[in-house]
């Protein structure tokens, strides 16, 4: 389209084009990295959140057993809804008590000591 112009040759057509696909490339990288860093923020809370469940030993609260839970809920939501109400059922009052009065819970742990003490 440039080069049907009289008022540029070639040559800046070319410039024009370059600078084009280097700004594309630049926010294209720019995109990736961002992308990164918010999938390593997810992986952090996620693996937190394993460390969490697993450390509490108990299989009702296993983090794979939920994961494959959830996902089966969004593959078959009726089914997954009814395996994971098998799931919570199993929770009971000591569970409950456990989850809660846990010292490393995942929203209020911060590096090696808790926010707020027991």
């Amino acid at each position: 389209m440039l080069t049907q112009r009289g008022d540029i040759d070639e040559s800046d057509v070319n410039q024009v084009v370059d600078q084009i696909l280097s700004v594309r490339d630049s926010v294209m990288s720019q995109l990736q990295m961002l992308q990164d860093k918010i999938q390593s923020v997810i992986d952090r809370i996620l693996a937190k959140i394993k460390d969490y469940l697993n450390s509490l030993d108990r299989p009702e609260l296993s983090y794979e057993g939920i994961k494959r839970d959830i996902n089966v809920l969004f593959n078959d939501p009726q089914a997954g809804f009814i395996a994971l109400k098998d799931r919570f059922a199993h929770v009971d009052r000591d569970t409950m008590l456990l989850v809660t009065l846990h010292p490393r819970v995942p929203f209020l742990y911060v590096g090696e000591q808790s926010r707020f003490k027991p």
